[in-house]
């Protein structure tokens, strides 16, 4: 969309431009849209050294307001430097002290707010003057109007959410943007410090940036995207076979067409079953448009009916030049009610079949061996452990193949919209819940083409919807140090138990009915008449992968403990809601016992 474009101030690099928008806009609409800051204002910025604080340092210098800043040690002469006289420490509360002293005791206009852990929001309240403005741009851990009218009802309380306002309000982010690329090229403004790291060396970017110890903004470069552009188009040969497993399949066939406008004249298309009519008429089109296809019916499982296709193919006379490794099933259903049958089934196309390939076609001097994995395997997918081990399997032997001086790559695909097992099984659905999109058949061809053209070994090609994938990466501990240095585009609702607590134990009984009930009727697609609060949910239609995020919703948004065996027992609504509000109270008891327990220590 044009509207969230300008032209680059020719006096900035690429790198430093990368750095302006999200930084510059945040500041902007935060200072002068929000706290509309004027001339003699004092302001405190809050982690001042990083991207958008040396922006809001900038911007409230050049309204004429005084600033009060607080960072990490190391970084204060970067601040200095900038003109900042009055600057603490962000690891501390006792810049509070510190601003009432600067300030003899008035305090300040505004603070600018990112630091939400322990006291610091309650330490940066008491310092605000009377009827003064607060403004919070960090998503984690922010108050709600309750909490600031509890604390200081005579503040201005703002949370900035940039993203929900591009969306409302284009026209004044272009406008913004407009100025902002004004005051940059006439140097009124200028962009912060940057370190900027190769797209190669992006997990070392990350662990930089995990240690907080860097200065304005970090920008991770594309370096090879000249090459990239100027490449010469994918092509396959001619006069060589091409094997597609899984060839009958929708994927399988989407493969098939791109590679036949690609140049392949002769395709082994294998599966399980014999076409049907509609896979038939595909097959016709692929040979109407001047392309042999093979088709075999074997299972790539079986060493014998795998080998006997390999032997028909050596004896074509037209040498198997690549593979594509697609063949899959799904099995879905949570791990303690897995049969190892249904685990079998799952990893047999998958991991003896890549096993059987790879040994068959170790010796020939192939132009590329590509595995069909899944973001299961890189991400993890709840009721899909089966699934997530076999394609782990052909990530692994990627690698191995790699290390043996042979062609590999295992691609972790998303969903896929519009064909696969997946795409009718509503894949795309169920993961639009946990922040991840549908990848496109377009998008699927267009990817495919760039990888093969490249050197990577393991890729994961995921469309991420970034404020709900957030959400969900905050609950997983191996991306745990990920979550807390990348800015949340999440703020979690506690209204909802924050209610539950300050209401009787019957009263909260009737409230929880009512919101499980919500949360089923949402989960299930079913009209709320149709939900009996004393009829267990999986005889309404709650099946394994529903019962997981029934009860991740009901665990995050209550913090409470919700086994996953109770919903496989067939509790109900009713008999749910009593044991959550057991829960709930035995935890408003723990919470007095411990704030009697401190109020004696104080004493």
């Amino acid at each position: 969309d044009a509207t969230y474009v300008v032209i680059k101030p020719e006096n900035l690099s690429f790198e430093e431009a990368a750095s302006i928008p999200a930084n510059f806009l945040t500041a902007y609409y935060a200072l002068h849209h929000v706290a509309k800051i004027q001339a003699g204002d004092r302001i405190l910025i809050h982690a001042a050294a990083g991207g958008t604080g040396m922006a809001a340092v900038q911007i409230a210098m050049e309204a004429g307001a005084e600033v009060l800043a607080t960072a990490s040690p190391p970084k204060w002469e970067a601040l200095r430097d900038m003109g900042v006289k009055h600057i603490m420490n962000s690891r501390t509360y006792e810049f509070a002290d510190q601003v009432m002293e600067i300030t003899q005791g008035q305090g300040v206009d505004i603070v600018l707010n990112s630091l939400t852990s322990g006291e610091f929001i309650s330490k940066s309240m008491s310092v605000v003057t009377q009827s003064g403005r607060f403004v919070e741009i960090a998503k984690r851990g922010v108050w709600d109007s309750s909490q600031v009218a509890a604390l200081r009802p005579d503040v201005s309380y703002f949370v900035v959410d940039l993203v929900k306002e591009s969306i409302e309000q284009p026209g004044l982010i272009n406008s913004m943007l407009q100025g902002l690329k004004d005051k940059l090229s006439n140097g009124l403004l200028q962009p912060p410090p940057i370190k900027v790291f190769p797209i190669e060396e992006v997990i070392d970017a990350f662990r930089y940036m995990q240690q907080a110890k860097h200065i304005g903004k970090i920008v991770v470069t594309q370096t090879q995207l000249a090459d990239a552009r100027t490449q010469k188009p994918l092509s396959f040969r001619s006069g060589a076979s091409y094997l597609i497993t899984g060839g009958m399949g929708g994927l399988g066939l989407l493969v098939a067409n791109w590679m036949v406008s690609k140049g392949a004249k002769h395709l082994v298309l294998l599966g399980r079953r014999s076409p049907d009519d509609a896979t038939r008429k595909k097959i016709t089109e692929l040979e109407m448009a001047g392309a042999e296809v093979v088709v075999e019916k074997a299972d790539v499982s079986d060493r014998k009916s795998i080998t006997e296709v390999w032997k028909r193919i050596e004896e074509s006379n037209r040498p198997l030049a690549g593979v594509i490794h697609s063949a899959g099933m799904l099995s879905d259903g949570v791990l303690q009610n897995q049969s190892w049958s249904s685990f079998e089934q799952v990893m047999a196309p998958k991991v003896q079949g890549a096993w059987h390939l790879h040994q068959l076609t170790q010796n020939q001097p192939l132009d590329f061996f590509v595995l069909f994995s899944s973001a299961a395997s890189l991400l993890g997918s709840p009721g899909q452990g089966n699934h997530s081990a076999a394609n782990a399997f052909l990530d692994g032997l990627a690698h191995y193949r790699r290390a043996q001086g042979l062609p590999g790559l295992s691609i972790h695909w998303g969903a896929v919209s519009q064909v696969g097992e997946a795409a009718e099984r509503g894949a795309d659905v169920r993961l639009s819940k946990q922040g991840m999109g549908a990848i496109s058949p377009t998008q699927v061809l267009e990817s495919l083409e760039l990888l093969m053209s490249g050197s990577d070994v393991e890729v994961g090609v995921v469309p991420i919807e970034w404020s709900g994938w957030q959400e969900r990466v905050a609950q997983w501990p191996f991306l745990a140090d990920w979550s807390e240095t990348t800015t949340s585009t999440v703020t979690k609702d506690n209204s909802i138990l924050e209610h539950l607590k300050s209401v009787s134990f019957m009263e909260r009984e009737k409230i929880l009915i009512a919101y499980i009930e919500d949360k089923a009727v949402r989960v299930l697609a079913m009209k709320n008449n149709l939900i009996d609060i004393h009829k267990p949910l999986n005889k309404m239609g709650l099946d394994s992968l529903m019962s997981i995020e029934l009860r991740n919703q009901i665990q995050s948004e209550l913090e409470v403990d919700v086994p996953i065996t109770k919903f496989m027992e067939g509790i109900t609504i009713a008999d749910l809601s009593n044991q959550l509000n057991q829960q709930l109270n035995q935890s408003d008891r723990t919470d007095n016992i411990k704030e009697k327990n401190w109020i004696e220590v104080e004493l």
